[in-house]
Order: structure tokens, then C-alpha cells, then sequence
């Protein structure tokens, strides 16, 4: 978090608020939020430990300001803040803004120089698909979340609130603007460090569950593609993390690919990952360490 702090408080102007929701069970938060304070107007509150799902639903309630940001643990770039008020200021009356990020070695999310406004929600859903549920990479207008609150509280849990939120928020929205410009960056975590969601059944089953909520929202094909590429990247994960002896996030042994056919039945991918899944992990390792052997650079994107 002071790697947040370090690079958004010097960015704040006086059209920003600032409110920080913390469950956490020590102070180390609190006092952290004391030493920035002195700099800037923080509205801080230390509430009952209710995860992400139920912090996003109370900052987005406590929220005053026309638009909202949501931050993870990511670093504000420099510029990132005077880039977004530059738009939102030009384009008030837009509905909702996607900010692209990049990475420790500089690779953009999407890899885009272009800013542009999207056609429709449907081309929203096409172009970001799973990179829908990058919390910092989403602001929109808070009134357009507030008729979601009350609804999105159901999916409290899933680890996915977030998402639903933006999809409500999409479902209502008619100017849609990309920003081309990194905003904040992120750090890639560990590919066998323990998470407090298991990385299976969140991305896995629970997404699949909060895109389906809004059949008749957008359009069939989109919602479809947009399940479809988020399958992709977890079946690919599932058997490279099993394949390389992980036993954490999406190598865990607990994972129950078995629940996947129900969902994703309809999907010819599912049917080219199924046998795989199911395979034996020894069996696996052999199979990838020909793939790796055999196709060297695009093995890379699966390590």
C-alpha cells in the first residue's frame, strides 16, 4: 500500500477525494494512512473484516465524487492522474472510462497507442473481455453503480463484485472511452504464491456465473467470446502449474475440473483442454517439457 500511496498522493488535486476502507487486524494500515494525512485529506475508516466484495460495495457507497476509481496495490504512473482528468474534464458526460496499465518490464496491457471511444457495450466486452475484472483499470460514473449495489450484494464472496458492478455500469452506459495512456502499473505475482481466493474456482466457475447475469443485457456472442478467452487463459494455467509440480493457485489438487463441463460443454476449447485436465500430472510434466522443447517462444506466455 505505500507503494500506492507513494505515487498517487503527489498526484491529488483538489477535485479528488480519497477514502480508504480497512478490515484489516493490525494497524499496520492505519498508521501508514496517518503519515499521508498530513499531505493530503484521506476519509479513512477501520470497519469488520468483510473482504474485497464487501469493500468495493462500501467505497463505492461512500464515494461523493461523479466518477469512481477503485485501486488495488498497483502504483499510480506519474502523469497517470492529470491523464484520466484530462478526459473526464473534456468529456464529462462520459459514462464510463477503461485506463490501460502496464507491467515491471513495461508491456502493456492492451497493447494499444490509440485512444478511442468504443462503439457500444458489446464492443466493450469484445475488446477488454477478461481484463473486464482489473479493478484499477475501471472508473465510471458512481450513479450508474449505485441502482447495481443492492443486487451486486448476492455475489459477495465470489471475489467478482467488482465485475458484476461493471457490467451493470456498462449495461447503462452510452460513451465509452479507452485511454491509451498507462495509468498505474503492476507487478506479476509469484506463479506459486497462496492467494486468499482459490485462483479455480473464482476464475474458473464464479466468472462464468456473474457474465451469465446479464443474458439480454449484451449481446450473445459477446457475452460467449467473453467466457471463452477467460477459458483459455485458466485451462492453459491449470496445466502448466500442474505440469511444473505447483500445488498452490491454479495447481492445487483440490481443483474439481470435473465441475467445468457443465459450464463450459459448448465451447470446442473445452473439448481440446478436457483430456488434459484430466491428465495424470507425471504424464503432464512429460508433455510439457516436449511443448517447451518444440516451441520455445511461445512456451514463455505459460511459465
Amino acid at each position: 500500500m505505500r507503494r500506492l500511496f507513494d505515487s498517487l498522493v503527489p498526484q491529488v488535486t483538489t477535485d479528488i477525494e480519497i477514502v480508504v476502507r480497512d478490515d484489516s487486524t493490525n494497524r499496520e494500515t492505519e498508521d501508514l494512512i496517518a503519515e499521508y494525512t498530513k499531505r493530503t485529506p484521506i476519509r479513512y475508516s477501520h470497519l469488520e473484516r468483510g473482504g474485497l466484495d464487501q469493500a468495493i460495495i462500501t467505497l463505492t457507497k461512500e464515494a461523493r465524487g461523479t466518477f469512481v476509481w477503485w485501486l488495488g496495490n498497483e502504483a499510480v504512473n506519474e502523469g497517470g492522474v492529470a491523464g484520466i482528468l484530462a478526459v473526464l474534464k473534456k468529456e464529462p458526460d462520459l459514462d464510463f472510462l477503461y485506463v490501460n496499465s502496464n507491467g515491471e518490464t513495461g508491456e502493456m496491457s492492451i497493447r494499444s497507442t490509440e485512444s478511442r471511444f468504443l462503439q457500444d457495450r458489446n464492443e466493450v466486452i469484445v475488446t477488454f473481455a477478461d481484463l473486464l475484472g482489473f479493478i484499477s483499470a475501471t472508473i465510471f460514473k458512481r450513479e450508474f453503480a449505485l441502482s447495481g449495489l443492492h443486487s451486486a450484494e448476492q455475489y459477495i464472496g465470489t471475489a467478482w463484485v467488482n465485475l458484476y458492478l461493471v457490467l451493470h455500469i456498462l449495461s447503462q452506459s452510452t460513451k465509452i472511452f479507452f485511454l491509451a495512456q498507462p495509468c498505474f502499473s503492476s507487478d506479476p505475482k509469484p506463479p506459486n504464491q497462496s492467494t486468499w481466493y482459490d485462483p479455480f474456482e473464482v476464475f474458473a466457475i464464479n466468472y462464468v456465473h456473474i457474465v451469465r447475469a446479464f443474458n439480454g443485457k449484451f449481446s450473445a456472442h459477446a457475452l460467449h467470446g467473453m467466457i471463452g478467452k477467460t477459458f483459455s487463459s485458466v485451462w492453459r494455467s491449470i496445466l502448466v502449474y500442474r505440469a511444473k509440480r505447483y500445488e498452490n493457485s491454479f495447481g492445487s489438487s483440490a481443483a474439481n475440473v470435473r465441475a467445468l463441463f457443465p459450464l463450459y460443454w459448448m465451447f470446442p476449447g473445452f473439448w481440446v483442454a478436457f483430456p488434459f485436465l484430466l491428465m495424470p500430472r507425471p504424464l503432464l510434466r512429460v508433455l510439457y517439457r516436449i511443448y517447451k522443447t518444440l516451441y520455445p517462444r511461445t512456451s514463455q506466455r505459460f511459465r
